[in-house]
């Protein structure tokens, strides 16, 4: 029982941390929005089939065949945006703390591997997004929330961060420990492996097959259940129908 408080504690402890990293981004300079919002093209060159963004910056995925970035904020915070393609990644973030209740980039792409939000970012998605294999991974606070059609998919969360995901996959392979969150439950998935620690929380919707391993205190909680069913649970954690 006291090995079980004490994981929880240091998960606790890592969220909270996390959480002052994410806010204060190791740059005490605030820069307050004019209240004048913009909408600006922002031109990006090569070709990106994944998206990172961090610092408390809101990105919508339009998955579109001609790829477009567009920047909604107020017009003093455009310099401090930073959005840019490195190999075939899209990245996002900001130079310092930014005070506006509107800083959104809309993302046009074609195709969508990897989807990343950190320091308590956060991405949505106009309609449902598909493709063949995807990997989303949150931390720091941050969330992700999507509807997709895939054969595979990927899911991570730590740190009190969050995953929110419904529609349909083959293959679901969902990881959360430090206090993280993965909704499933709304994702119909044939096969699922589940893996929940230090306080993190799992729910998962699995058709054929689920392989759960909660440990730490760790929490994962099925919709029905599978036609095969392996489970364990250890130093508190717990695997259980919802």
């Amino acid at each position: 029982m006291v090995k079980v408080i004490v994981h929880i504690a240091k998960a606790m402890v890592a969220i909270v941390v996390s959480l002052l990293f994410a806010s204060c981004g190791f740059d005490i300079r605030t820069v307050d929005g004019d209240g004048n919002v913009v909408k600006k093209e922002i031109p990006v060159t090569g070709n990106f089939n994944s998206v990172s963004v961090e610092r408390d910056l809101e990105v919508i995925i339009v998955q579109g065949s001609q790829p477009s970035v567009t920047l909604e904020t107020d017009q003093n915070l455009v310099e401090h945006i930073k959005i840019e393609v490195k190999g075939h990644e899209l990245k996002i973030t900001s130079d310092a703390n930014l005070d506006s209740d509107m800083k959104r980039i809309t993302v046009v792409m074609p195709t969508i591997e990897s989807l990343s939000t950190s320091s308590s970012a956060k991405i949505t998605a106009n309609g449902a997004i598909k493709g063949d294999s995807m990997s989303f991974s949150s931390s720091s606070g941050s969330s992700i929330d999507l509807t997709i059609d895939a054969d595979k998919l990927e899911c991570e969360t730590s740190s009190g961060s969050q995953i929110g995901v419904s529609g349909k996959t083959n293959d679901l392979d969902a990881q959360t420990s430090s206090g993280g969150h993965i909704n499933a439950q709304a994702l119909k998935a044939e096969n699922v492996n589940a893996t929940a620690s230090s306080g993190g929380n799992i729910i998962v919707n699995p058709i054929k097959h689920l392989s759960a391993d909660a440990s730490s205190g760790g929490n994962i909680k099925y919709v029905t259940t599978p036609a095969k069913l392996k489970q364990n649970a250890s130093s508190g954690g717990n695997v259980s129908q919802l």
